[in-house]
């Protein structure tokens, strides 16, 4: 996506943030190799996913690149009793 107001956080804290211009389904291709070779350049050990669309980018990229993804689950509904 776009920059934002997060990645000039990011680079204060001496973050420099990557932006891959993912646009949708007809950049879903481009993305996963720019990600595949970001993961290899900076010899990336895991990739953590928050989303569905993440993992479904990342999670190739990783794959491809020999790296294991994790995933977290956020609970949205109501547990219970």
């Amino acid at each position: 996506r776009d920059e934002a107001t997060l990645a000039d956080e990011a680079r204060a804290l001496g973050v420099d943030p990557v932006f891959l211009d993912h646009r949708g389904p007809a950049t879903v291709g481009r993305t996963v190799l720019r990600l595949r070779r970001l993961l290899s350049e900076r010899a990336i050990d895991v990739v953590h996913c928050n989303r569905t669309e993440d993992l479904a980018l990342a999670g190739a990229a990783a794959r491809m690149a020999g790296v294991p993804v994790v995933s977290t689950l956020h609970w949205l509904g109501r547990m219970e009793e």
